[in-house]
């Protein structure tokens, strides 16, 4: 993974508007400023871009004080292909643990194309297997974190060889185990399933003795059966012969008893047929004989004198209206009296004060003039008052005269409409009736002859055919009962047949057995070979699991790398110490007991000019030089596995662990390694290192938060 180019909003002490940090181009730099003014959060940014992990114990911690979100924005190499990751959180009112937003990019045809999987999950394992190490791998190897170096050597044993084994890719005989391991007992289970089926299967081949004596008992009992059954069968067949002669004729008795019956029927329908022929001609006579006595010129009188009263009605709605018209005229007077009562009431108001003036000549009235004056306008009012109360009298009067004269008059109207409905519908139901029964008089005299014609044939076909059955049942009565002897034989038959169908069954289920053993014993012989085959590809799968394992191979490859480890890690020490300290790895010790096979480890044994001694006896600086040799060591190897150079490489401590000689001896280390990394940045405050590194990158803080300057 190589970083390119790295954008941040609300990120720890980084805010908003910050620009693009641009790392393509740059080998070798130095990320300088004042201590807390966040030059270790830019590498925190890129671990928390790519894994979601970083320094702070919760993603919270990392969104700059006050804000809601962050943002952080990385472009990388990997594989030798531009991707771009995208990773938000946001702060969240109801859940402490917030939401998060992740999105990867890789570049093709000069723009970003998304590859973000379906869920946060599976897109951090896409990342994870692209860049084949997880956060915990590259801070162990590639990024020396603050107060972190010794993280390796600190570590235990099993994970020094997990850390190790990561960086190697064993995880990939790890995957092979599991599947070794699934296909082993996949292989255990099929054993286990085809050892049962063979136990049943001998279980059965064990009856095949009894089943070949069973079968010959069925097939004697058969061959006695067979003949006596037939014989029946032929007593029975002739027996049916005579039975099926009478049941011949007595299938003739039962239709012309149906016929005779029907004969009756038709002979009854036709019958009521005439009758009620002969009624609806009377009807028709009736009503062909009323429209000969005038009936409808009557109902056309009755309608035509409805019609004069109708008239008539129309005189009692004048008077209404008359009425109508006097009490809206009296209505009218009323409000007239009502708006001049106001206006001499507004008047007499006036004429309260002494100085009122007159209403016609505007000059003063006096005492005099204003009693006068409102005497006359006081009678004014009685006088309105009387001719107001006088109108409401004759309007109750009148509107209770045209409330009555309405209610008989549409009583009238009512009832002279009722009859005339009932008058057109009479005169209309006449008109129809007369019609119908002038149309129906010759259909139904004709269908009455037509009706006698048919009934007298069927009386003379009911005689003949009583005459006929009576010479059957005569015939019938002459002949022997043989249904009873065809049920005992027809029973015996079939108790017979049942046993011969019983033992025919039974024999062909014991056929099918004996059968079925001859070829259960063929397969029993192909399933023990089956579990021959599979406990051979077994035993190579449990093979398999102890080669892929953490014993085998994975120790085979850690064993063969461990040299190069520990000679690029003293190769770097002897340049730190001036050749004064080695270090030794050891990946295996004896038991305690000194009995059985050595034990897997990962001891790291350091060496000075006193000797051997254990990594806690160094001072603070001493382990440093070891830390940090060990540290390049294994990106080296990091790198070496892709067969590529060294990616990239972040040093964020152990300038202030050391003194004037050993800053200018791990500067001096630094740049012997240079060639062999794509990058590498290192962090200080200490004024004096800045100019040693051909590029800066300078971190300044402020009141509104950190920014950063390339130099």
């Amino acid at each position: 993974m190589i970083p390119l180019r790295l954008s941040m909003t609300n990120f720890l002490c980084y805010s908003q508007n910050l620009p693009t940090l641009e790392l393509e181009g740059i080998q070798l730099a130095c990320i300088s400023g004042d201590n807390g003014h966040g030059k270790t959060a830019l590498l925190d940014a890129i671990t928390w871009a790519l894994w979601g992990e970083a320094r702070a114990r919760t993603q919270e911690e990392l969104i700059h004080q006050g804000q809601l979100e962050m943002v952080v924005e990385l472009e990388f190499m990997a594989r030798n292909i531009r991707h771009k990751v995208i990773r938000r959180h946001s702060k969240s009112a109801r859940s402490k643990q917030g939401s998060t937003i992740l999105e990867l990019y890789l570049l093709s045809n000069n723009t970003f194309q998304p590859i973000t999987g379906n869920t946060i999950r599976e897109t951090d394992n896409y990342i994870r297997n692209l860049l084949q190490m997880d956060y915990g791998t590259f801070t162990s190897s590639a990024f020396l974190m603050q107060g972190q170096a010794d993280k390796f050597t600190s570590a235990t044993p099993s994970e020094r060889k997990r850390i190790l084994g990561e960086i190697l890719d064993l995880g990939f005989y790890d995957s092979l185990e599991s599947k070794a391991k699934e296909h082993s007992r996949i292989q255990f289970q099929e054993i286990q399933k085809l050892e049962i089926n063979l136990q049943t299967m001998s279980e059965q081949l064990g009856r095949q003795e009894r089943y070949e004596t069973e079968l010959k008992e069925f097939t004697t009992i058969i061959d006695i059966l067979t003949p006596q059954i037939s014989d029946i069968q032929i007593q029975i067949e002739k027996l049916q012969d005579n039975i099926r002669s009478l049941n011949n004729k007595i299938g003739e008795v039962k239709t012309l008893e149906r016929q005779i019956t029907l004969h009756k029927q038709e002979i009854n329908h036709f019958e009521r047929q005439i009758r009620d022929s002969a009624k609806a001609i009377d009807q028709y006579k009736y009503i062909l004989q009323k429209s000969e006595e005038g009936a409808i010129s009557k109902a056309e009188q009755d309608l035509k004198e409805i019609e004069d009263f109708w008239n008539n009605l129309k005189e009692p709605y004048k008077v209404i209206h008359q009425i109508e018209s006097n009490i809206n005229e009296k209505k009218a007077e009323n409000n007239k009296l009502k708006f001049d009562g106001k206006d001499i009431r507004t008047k007499l108001n006036l004429l309260a004060s002494e100085e009122a003036l007159c209403p016609v000549c505007n000059k003063p009235l006096g005492s005099d003039g204003i009693i006068h004056l409102k005497s006359e306008l006081e009678t004014t009012i009685q006088k309105h008052k009387l001719i107001y109360e006088e109108n409401e009298i004759n309007i109750q009067q009148l509107t209770t005269k045209k409330d009555q004269l309405l209610y008989k008059v549409t009583k009238e109207e009512k009832e002279l409409l009722q009859k005339r409905q009932e008058t057109n519908l009479k005169l209309a139901t006449l008109k129809r009736d007369i019609q119908h029964a002038n149309d129906s008089f010759k259909v139904e005299s004709s269908r009455l002859n037509q009706t006698q014609a048919i009934l007298d044939g069927r009386k003379t076909e009911l005689i003949q055919n009583i005459d006929l059955l009576n010479t059957l049942t005569k015939d019938l009565t002459d002949h022997p009962n043989r249904e009873q002897e065809l049920k005992n034989m027809q029973s015996k038959l079939h108790q017979l047949s049942q046993q011969q169908l019983q033992s025919m069954t039974n024999q062909g289920i014991l056929e099918q057995k004996i059968k079925d053993c001859k070829e259960l014993a063929v397969t029993a012989n192909e399933k023990t070979s089956s579990i021959i085959a599979l406990q051979k590809e077994k035993s190579i799968y449990d093979e398999l699991i102890v080669a892929f394992g953490k014993s085998g191979v994975q120790a085979l490859i850690i064993e063969s790398a461990i040299p190069n480890l520990q000679d690029d890690a003293n190769e770097l020490l002897a340049k730190l110490t001036a050749n004064q300290m080695s270090l030794t790895l050891e990946t295996q010790r004896e038991r305690k007991t000194k009995q059985g096979e050595a034990i897997e480890t990962l001891e790291i044994k350091i060496g000075d000019d006193l000797g051997t001694r254990s990594y806690d006896t160094f001072s603070g600086g001493e382990t440093f030089r070891v830390n940090f040799a060990l540290r390049i060591a294994l990106s080296k190897l990091l790198a070496r596995r892709a067969g590529a150079p060294l990616p990239i490489l972040f040093i964020d401590e152990g300038f202030g662990t050391q003194d004037a000689t050993g800053r200018e001896r791990l500067l001096q280390a630094i740049k012997s390694i240079e060639s062999k990394f794509e990058k590498i940045f290192v962090i200080t405050h200490i004024d004096d290192l800045k100019e040693a590194f051909p590029v800066r990158i300078e971190v300044t803080k402020s009141e509104y938060g950190s920014s950063y300057i390339v130099v």
